[in-house]
């Protein structure tokens, strides 16, 4: 996954696009196999382009998209009744 940043599309925020370092904590292995399996379940599009070397790509799609807001919800759940903050901004 050298070259552009595969999350990019996936991030709720153009804060974040290109800039990772608080998924560094997880190995590129695990993040591909997440991410394939992801793919594998109809939530993201992964694209590979046909440059030296490959770049990919990942987005939600509609499914994925539709998700969401559920997992807003979820979150703010955490916030209010575990005292947790969010550690991500919310997506647009």
């Amino acid at each position: 996954m050298e070259g552009a940043d595969p999350l990019a599309p996936l991030l709720p925020s153009a804060a974040l696009r290109g800039n990772t370092e608080k998924l560094k904590t997880i190995s590129e292995k695990v993040l591909t196999e997440q991410l394939r399996q992801l793919e594998k379940d109809g939530l993201v599009l992964r694209r590979v382009t046909n440059s030296v070397p490959p770049q990919v790509t990942y987005s939600l799609n509609g499914p994925g998209e539709e998700l969401v807001p559920m997992l807003q919800t979820l979150c703010d759940w955490g916030c209010t009744h575990l005292h947790m903050k969010p550690s991500l901004p919310r997506h647009p």
